[in-house]
């Protein structure tokens, strides 16, 4: 994935504190999911400017919304039929262990590792939009093969180490409230 990376995401996303802006100034661009008419011009709007610096990678979450349960949910084919129209490759990405660090309708943090795994491109080269079922059922498979292969649950807590934040960096202690998680190395 080049580093020049274009998000889609769902408007309201847009009014959550520091996220939604910071998000906006990545320039992720924001649609409408209750009104198809918006929303199919914003993905429009974004196969343009895709089409016109083929250098940029689309990051799209697929599902929709965050998990209420930590399970996979149905994809959404709008973020593939972008992929399509593009003509850009779909990387199937799981996140695993996400779902434990932060539930739905929580704000409440839980400090625990994130694994990401990307899995191999997809090309769209020769598909349309009559295929956008058929990829849709492939991505899905390819990401809940992922999160098979890699989500191994819940990570314990006996063996977790909260430090502050800054420390990642510098190894020095700092006051701040800004907290990492590391694993302690146990000796086998």
């Amino acid at each position: 994935l080049p580093f020049n990376v274009v998000g889609l995401a769902k408007k309201s996303i847009a009014n959550i504190p520091l996220l939604g802006w910071a998000i906006w100034c990545a320039g992720t661009v924001f649609i409408d999911r209750k009104n198809h008419i918006k929303a199919v011009t914003g993905c429009d709007k974004l196969a343009r400017q895709l089409n016109e610096s083929k250098s940029k990678s689309l990051w799209v979450c697929p599902e929709g919304t965050r998990t209420p349960d930590g399970r996979m949910r149905p994809f959404k084919k709008g973020g593939l039929v972008l992929a399509i129209d593009t003509k850009l490759p779909v990387v199937p990405m799981a996140v695993c262990g996400a779902y434990d660090v932060m539930q739905k309708h929580s704000y409440l943090l839980h400090p625990r590792p994130v694994k990401i795994v990307l899995g191999d491109p997809i090309s769209t080269e020769g598909l349309t939009y009559e295929d956008r079922d058929t990829l849709t059922a492939l991505v899905e498979e390819k990401v809940a093969g992922l999160i098979t292969k890699h989500d191994t649950g819940p990570a314990p807590q006996d063996n977790l180490i909260v430090e502050p934040f800054w420390r990642c960096f510098t190894g020095q202690p700092d006051c701040t409230k800004s907290y990492s998680v590391r694993r302690k190395l146990t000796a086998e």
